[in-house]
């Protein structure tokens, strides 16, 4: 937006509030949808939202209209809301409770690892592109068949026998030692 478009610091930022505006209004939605219809709705549509939006960023140039960059945002905010409370859902339920914060943890540093990994090679295909422009649609061509496997995780991964896996698994943890009172 800075580079390309010639935009000021504050305008190329609030180019990126409709994602920020919402994530804040979906995210409580999202779990609100896994309380009552379990992880897949969300994760398919929050999935299918992302590859939406890299399909569309894949195809941005210099003179892609604003208001398309501006819905863009939206849709990904709206996208990254629905996906992250199913994922963590997802993890948690297939541990007892009592391991449920390792889970949890667990789920968290990979997506934060994933997003560190994301946003390294994503720099450097930009870095190494003819363009800004070009290496920003590259890089975002790179991430659609990503987004694409999380639709496909989010589908199996929510499926009766996974389900049915993951109680197994959860079975074969002992339980947590109660801890001690004090007298």
């Amino acid at each position: 937006m800075q580079d390309v478009r010639g935009l000021g610091a504050l305008q190329a930022g609030l180019t990126l509030l409709p994602a920020a505006v919402a994530t804040t209004v979906v995210a409580p939605l999202s779990g609100r949808m896994v309380a009552a219809r379990g992880a897949r709705l969300p994760l398919v549509l929050g999935g299918s939202a992302m590859v939406l939006v890299a399909l569309t960023f894949s195809q941005l140039c210099p003179t892609t209209p604003l208001w398309l960059i501006l819905l863009a945002h939206g849709v990904f905010g709206c996208g990254f809301a629905l996906l992250n409370p199913p994922i963590t859902n997802t993890a948690v339920n297939g541990m007892p409770p009592e391991r449920a914060g390792v889970a949890a943890a667990v789920a968290s540093t990979s997506r934060q690892a994933g997003q560190s990994f994301g946003v390294a090679v994503s720099g450097t295909v930009v870095a190494t592109a003819a363009s800004t422009a070009a290496g920003v649609a590259t890089a975002w061509a790179v991430v659609t068949p990503l987004t694409v496997v999380v639709v496909v995780l989010g589908v199996l991964g929510t499926t009766a026998r996974a389900r049915a896996s993951a109680a197994r698994v959860a079975a074969l943890f002992p339980a947590a030692p109660s801890p001690a009172r004090a007298s």
